[in-house]
């Protein structure tokens, strides 16, 4: 029997008399071990500390159960009935604590435990028990030892097997030195001491165990450190070099720790993602063929020879990969090598051929003249749908190769020059089956599949691009909002004004009224009297008010401050956000209060709530109106942070709750729902058949959507140039193509839906861009802290 004494809590009789009845149950009748003492040493831990809250489950048997489970004791026939009649004799209140022993166990079956005495302590008496041990192995000399069976102790852990077996290889080979192992027991790993993994198995220590012992995993020497630069954020070490991609936009291939053989430079910006590519198909090949993906949206396929005579050699790509239209950022390659694959932010993957052949790749061929090797040619014609003078010859012209956009422009300056002593360089952007070339002619006609052969029919257009930076027009705040949709520039500032200039530094009027930060504004194009030739504007504000103003667009002095005529009242939190429907008679807002509402920019009887004579001084200001919202469109559960008014019964509207919406102001029902995942910061509509949504959202990238595709929320243009939030995305409202891009992270982007590429950056400021409109048709207001910044494109 077992002193348990040691293992007692401090609780009555009844619980020495259930511990000691438990033991006795646990007990076989062979001869005493040390085993089952560590085991039910365990047990009792476990059960002493369960009883010392009152919260403990009733019934010994789940108390059983969890001792059968843990620590592999079985309990022999007739233990269940000992325990309920000696427990009916124990005084219930000897311990409140201790659980009801209504038992109702199953069967119960002798253990291979056995008990040897332990003191007061818990200290065993007797010794511990040895096994029988045979060790075998599927290793080749030297490291197979004689499989003599050994008497070894039950208490020896990976790490004393593993001297065990270090010493019986070393007794037959003086030269042998120290190896790590592991062993298997059954095919598993053992990781605790015999003794505790024969009970947890319920294997008998009597028979011979047969342990297998293999070479252990784990690491033994720290190599020398390969540096980079910058970040490294890919590694391949599938082959006998290591292949690395960094953050400084090179990849290199390593030998060895600190032997750097091959540096791989052409990407223009960080290698994202690495790949060996291990072609079969022509095994007398020495090369090696390794696949890099960037942030620059393109794949690059490197060849090199894997013994070099130097070291960092610096090697070009023999192809590059050109399709994705957001960073690449994983690669796979088919087992054979012949095909690889790209995963990238424009949630596509892409499969792609490693090796060029006629139907898919066009031969880039290098013409010798005498020693040297000529760059290769193209044969060109240029075609335009410009009208004169912007209309070059259309005949047929050798040109390199290696040409970009900007050599591109020149020739054709020089083409449209030859016909014309008076003409002036204009800069174009060129077209090759209506795409836009954003690199070397080679390089667009590797990654397109066009052969060099034929001659390529390239139509040249103008560039869009930035040609002259506007003075300033200076605010005391942030400018938060802009609206460049008309012959002047509507801005609202975090200083409650509102502000109309006709020009760079030429603010005519000062909109005075608001007694929070302005958010938002837009113009009201009344079209009902066309007479009148005063402008209306409206201005959103935190005050959770909506004013409207009206202006004569050619005042005789600047800085004029002109009243609001009319306030509109019904927000219950800051206006986020204005849109004017065509026809001007009816404006719409978005709120925090996640509701939009639509009012009427003129008074009637039934709207007006109430009109004022106010006195400031002794002065009388204008009499003004407040009016109530006439619909209010509910859905949105979060802030309602842009609505969009393009046709006469259709809003659109984009919310923090992750959802564009499609109203109809008819029903104030919306038809459309779409769920785009992040919080929409802007929206705008525009492009082919001004149908097309953009949107900004709380991550860099730049989403079109198409609501005419059925079946379909997935983008159908994604571009991810900035590195922070969109704050605000225009169309061109005469080009199905152009839009622009703000962020917080200080940029303005021009975009083209035919290239992956901005065609401008605006990158002159130093901090967040909140605004960004287009202004007579060819020029971008762009608005940051206490600036503007004015861009003409055309």
């Amino acid at each position: 029997m077992v002193k348990i004494e040691a293992f007692l809590p401090e609780n009555g009789e009844k619980s020495k008399i259930f511990l000691d009845l438990l033991i006795f149950s646990c007990i076989s009748e062979a001869s005493p071990s040390s085993s089952s003492s560590k085991a039910l040493k365990n047990a009792h831990k476990w059960l002493t500390s369960s009883w010392k809250a009152p919260g403990f489950p009733s019934g010994l048997e789940k108390a059983l159960r969890r001792v059968r489970e843990c620590y592999r004791i079985e309990f022999r026939e007739g233990a269940s009935e000992r325990l309920q009649s000696i427990a009916a004799s124990a005084t219930p209140q000897a311990h409140p604590c201790l659980p009801p022993l209504a038992i109702s166990s199953p069967e119960i079956v002798a253990a291979h435990s056995n008990t040897g005495a332990m003191d007061i302590d818990g200290d065993v008496e007797d010794v511990s028990r040895r096994v029988q041990v045979r060790f075998v192995t599927k290793l080749k000399p030297p490291f197979k030892a004689p499989t003599t069976t050994i008497a070894l102790p039950s208490t020896l852990t990976r790490k004393g097997l593993s001297s065990v077996v270090n010493s019986l290889l070393q007794s037959g080979n003086d030269d042998w030195k120290h190896e790590p192992f592991d062993f298997l027991i059954d095919g598993e790993l053992v990781r605790m001491s015999l003794e505790d993994f024969l009970l947890a198995k319920g294997i008998s220590a009597e028979k011979t165990l047969e342990i297998e012992y293999i070479k252990a995993v784990a690491p033994r020497k720290e190599e020398d450190p390969s540096l980079h630069d910058d970040w490294v954020n890919a590694v391949d070490g599938s082959n006998q070099f290591i292949l690395t991609g960094c953050y400084d936009g090179l990849g290199r291939i390593w030998k060895g720790p600190g032997n750097c053989t091959h540096i791989l430079e052409g990407h223009n910006g960080v290698i994202t993602s690495v790949g060996v590519v291990n072609s079969k198909d022509n095994e007398n090949d020495t090369n090696k063929v390794v696949a890099t993906g960037s942030k620059d949206r393109t794949v690059k396929l490197w060849k090199f020879d894997p013994e070099p005579l130097s070291e960092n050699l610096k090697i070009s790509s023999f192809r590059t990969l050109v399709g994705h239209t957001a960073s690449v950022q994983s690669l796979a390659s088919q087992p054979n090598g012949n095909l690889i694959c790209s995963g990238s932010w424009d949630c596509r993957i892409n499969v792609w051929q490693t090796e060029s052949n006629e139907a898919d790749i066009v031969s880039v061929k290098k013409r010798k003249k005498g020693n040297k090797q000529e760059e290769s040619q193209s044969e060109v014609r240029f075609v335009t749908k410009l009208k004169p003078p912007f209309k070059a010859p259309t005949t047929t012209i050798a040109l390199p190769s290696t040409l970009t956009r900007k050599g591109l422009s020149s020739v054709v300056n020089s083409l449209l020059q030859s016909g014309n002593d008076d003409w002036k360089h204009e800069p174009f952007d060129f077209l090759i089956d209506g795409e836009l070339v954003r690199m070397s002619l080679e390089d667009f006609l590797l990654a397109k599949g066009i052969s060099a052969e034929k001659t390529l029919e390239i139509e040249y257009i103008k560039a869009v691009a930035p040609r002259k930076e506007e003075d300033p027009s200076l605010h005391d705040d942030w400018v938060s909002a802009v609206d460049g949709s008309n012959q002047f520039i509507l801005t609202g500032c975090y200083d409650g004004l509102g502000r109309i200039w006709k020009g760079p530094e030429n603010c005519t009027h000062i909109l005075e009224g608001h007694n929070g930060a302005i958010t938002s504004v837009g113009v009201v194009n009344s079209k009902d009297n066309e007479n009148d030739t005063n402008k209306v504007v409206a201005t959103g504000s935190k005050d959770r008010t909506v004013k409207l103003w009206k202006f004569d667009p050619e005042p005789l002095s600047e800085n004029l401050k002109i009243s609001s005529f009319r306030t509109l009242v019904g927000h219950t939190a800051s206006v986020q956000s204005l849109a004017s429907q065509p026809n001007g008679n009816l404006i719409c807002s978005g709120s925090w209060d996640c509701r939009i509402n639509v009012w009427q920019t003129e008074s009637n009887e039934a709207d007006i709530v109430s009109v004022k004579k106010r006195k400031k001084g002794n002065k009388q200001e204008e009499s003004q109106s407040e009016g109530e919202a006439v619909a209010t469109l509910v859905g949105h559960t979060q802030c309602v942070s842009s609505v969009v008014w393009p046709e006469y019964g259709t809003i659109y509207s984009a919310s923090w709750d992750h959802s564009i919406r499609r109203w109809d102001i008819e029903t104030g029902k919306d038809t459309i729902n779409m769920f785009c995942g992040k919080v929409v910061n802007c929206i705008d509509i525009g492009g082919e058949s001004s149908a097309l949504i953009a949107g900004g959202c709380s991550d860099p990238t730049l989403r079109i959507w198409d609501p005419r595709k059925p079946g379909t929320l997935a983008p159908s243009f994604q571009f991810s140039s900035h590195t922070s939030w969109i704050t605000a995305c225009k169309w061109h409202k005469t080009s199905w193509f152009h839009l622009l891009s703000s962020s917080y992270d200080g940029k303005v982007m021009l975009w083209d839906l035919r290239t992956a590429w901005p065609l401008a950056i605006i990158d002159s400021h130093e901090d967040k861009v909140l605004c960004a409109d287009w202004w007579n048709g060819d020029s971008v207001c762009l608005y940051l802290k206490i600036e503007e910044m004015k861009w003409r494109c055309d």
